[in-house]
């Protein structure tokens, strides 16, 4: 995997980005890139095709076990919507890009609700957390239906699989989803 001397964007240290290209099926070439710095713990992992695509928008409607094994591709530049659960995962410059499937991203949502709730302080707070938590519990177990939404400004994310629907965004769609701007200068 080639490497580059980058500053860390968290706290300045010399780090190395890792970047390889792999030609994906059905997807062409993707850009995989690796950051991560010993120094302050900052991580950063991404996936970008490397041809140009068309905004776009996958969706998938979850309502039993086997549409947890739907896979995603998720690059830096992709909004997630989850509105069942309340989720809304935008790009920003920590963004992180990653192949995995609905369980996985329940997962990394779950891993966050965690925190939350570890995090409250207040009553309220805890309270919400932790119904947040339930919600993804009941969500994992197929006890209701939910939609995950992926919209890619730049055509570099999907869902794969037999429910999935996708549509093209128009270019004011897209223009109102946020897009992330990354820059590392090389040492």
């Amino acid at each position: 995997m080639p490497t580059q001397n980058v500053k860390c964007p968290n706290c300045n240290a010399d780090i190395q980005l890792q970047q390889t290209v792999e030609e994906i099926a059905n997807f062409g070439k993707m850009l995989f890139s690796v950051l991560h710095c010993e120094k302050c713990g900052f991580k950063l992992s991404d996936v970008m095709s490397l041809d140009f695509k068309k905004p776009v928008e996958y969706s998938a409607k979850i309502s039993k076990p086997s549409h947890l094994s739907i896979k995603i591709i998720k690059s830096s530049t992709a909004t997630i919507k989850i509105p069942e659960l309340g989720v809304l995962i935008e790009p920003g410059p920590a963004s992180d890009g990653y192949f995995s499937n609905i369980e996985g991203l329940l997962d990394r949502i779950q891993q966050v609700a965690e925190i939350l709730v570890s995090s409250a302080k207040e009553p309220k707070e805890v309270k919400a957390a932790d119904k947040a938590l339930e919600k993804i519990h009941a969500a994992r177990d197929s006890k209701f239906s939910f939609t995950v939404e992926v919209l890619d400004p730049f055509g570099n994310s999907a869902l794969v699989g037999n429910s999935v629907k996708r549509i093209l965004l128009s270019k004011q769609q897209a223009a109102k989803l946020k897009k992330p701007i990354t820059v590392f200068q090389g040492n």
